[in-house]
């Protein structure tokens, strides 16, 4: 997550903007080659709630700059005036589909994250690991086998409880985040930087508030806000997976707080949601698990959708507008200077 930004004197961000925008050309390893010429506009965004969180797409000209876009990966950058340029996104390019015009030919180029990579990369066999495997470390094996080696990936000292095994066709994407979700880290992510992200999960309430959008001049002052309160359970039970004559561990969370609406003494009933097969190291990761899950339910949804010139966040971020803080569940951005951020923000308790 984006760590808070101080600036040393007026904040740049917040004054009269002088912006820029460019796309860098890079090599199988991430490493810069260069600036992409001949590219007049685009889109990128990323949403949380997607297996694929991150996309986009650029037009570019023709100028005979690229002999093969499938061999490509490109960063994005923002810049304004007075502070350093940061990241959009690493991409992976797509087989562009081409546009015909009298000044020649155009193309127009999906932009994938490099999830892709893992997700597209599937296991010729059972794969399996025993048990009292350090997760952590199984997973860093299963990203180096794809050949990728930016990662980022903070260490746990978390084993298996039993052993898990995945069929032949199974996505290395899917396998690392089933092994992810064992020891209650957050899914896996790439950063704006490209590097693979696997890191313990943090509730949204116990995250820094990394920037405060309320009152800025860079936010658009119409925004919306929507609530779902239908059907949200105040018991959540979670059953792990049983092997031989060892029992399957039960994490139970339940909201009893009588200050809440929607707490089982505000009720006066139960509403449960129960999930089974569940995959965790121990007695007190699905304890954790059950309570995430819990607080990811029980919530009632807030959202607020806003819109504001682009500032450096990114996805779990937790920022304030009108008094609220919110984490940041999807933004998108068009590659073009003035352009506006479209964040949507999930309510913080």
């Amino acid at each position: 997550m984006t760590a808070l930004w101080v600036p040393p004197g007026p904040d740049p961000l917040l004054t009269h903007r002088v912006e820029s925008w460019r796309v860098d050309v890079l090599a199988r390893d991430d490493s810069p080659l260069g600036e992409l010429t001949g590219v007049t506009g685009g889109t990128v965004e990323h949403n949380i709630n997607r297996v694929i969180h991150g996309g986009g797409r650029l037009d570019v000209d023709d100028l005979a700059q690229v002999p093969d876009w499938l061999d490509l990966r490109v960063r994005t950058w923002w810049q304004v005036e007075g502070m350093g340029p940061w990241p959009l996104g690493t991409f992976l390019c797509s087989a562009p589909s081409e546009q015909h015009k009298a000044t020649g030919r155009a193309w127009s180029i999906e932009l994938l994250d490099k999830l892709t990579i893992l997700d597209e990369d599937k296991v010729d066999g059972t794969y399996a690991l025993p048990a009292g495997t350090v997760v952590t470390t199984a997973v860093r094996a299963v990203i180096l086998a794809s050949g990728e080696t930016a990662v980022a990936i903070t260490d746990s000292a978390e084993t298996l409880t039993a052993a898990m095994v995945w069929e032949a066709g199974t996505s290395r994407l899917r396998i690392v985040n089933d092994l992810l979700a064992a020891i209650n880290f957050f899914a896996l992510r790439t950063d704006l930087h490209g590097r693979f992200v696997a890191a313990p999960y943090v509730a949204p309430g116990d995250r820094a508030t990394v920037r405060d959008l309320t009152g800025d001049a860079i936010v658009v002052e119409e925004w919306t806000r929507d609530q779902d309160l239908a059907s949200v359970p105040n018991r959540v039970v979670l059953v792990g997976r049983g092997s031989g004559d060892t029992e399957a561990l039960v994490g139970v969370a339940e909201n009893t707080d009588p200050a809440n609406r929607l707490s089982i003494p505000s009720r006066g009933r139960v509403l449960t949601h129960t999930e089974t097969g569940v995959e965790s190291s121990s007695q007190a990761v699905i304890d954790a698990l059950a309570a995430r899950k819990l607080a990811d339910l029980s919530a009632p949804a807030a959202t607020r959708v806003i819109e504001h010139a682009p500032v450096p966040v990114g996805l779990h971020d937790v920022v304030a507008h009108e008094g609220v803080r919110g984490a940041i569940q999807s933004w998108s951005l068009d590659l073009s200077v003035g352009a506006d951020m479209r964040t949507n923000l999930r309510e913080v308790a």
